[in-house]
């Protein structure tokens, strides 16, 4: 790829990063909700996290705590 071209699509992104009005797309809700899907889906982070004998379990147990 030539400079040129990178530049340009360089501009491209930055042009629809600037539309997107990326703060109000990235809410802590979203961001939290993405972050659970990924931590859900490999694994060895969900078992690092979630499953009851887990290492980071106590961060687990006081989210369902801060729930009720």
């Amino acid at each position: 790829m030539s400079d040129w071209m990178v530049m340009q699509i360089i501009g491209i992104l930055w042009y629809i990063v600037g539309k997107l009005k990326l703060k109000q797309i990235f809410q802590p809700p979203i961001i939290a909700s993405a972050l659970a899907i990924i931590i859900g889906a490999i694994p060895f982070l969900k078992n690092f996290i979630l499953t009851d004998d887990a290492l980071l379990f106590f961060f687990t147990d006081s989210c369902l705590i801060l729930g009720y």
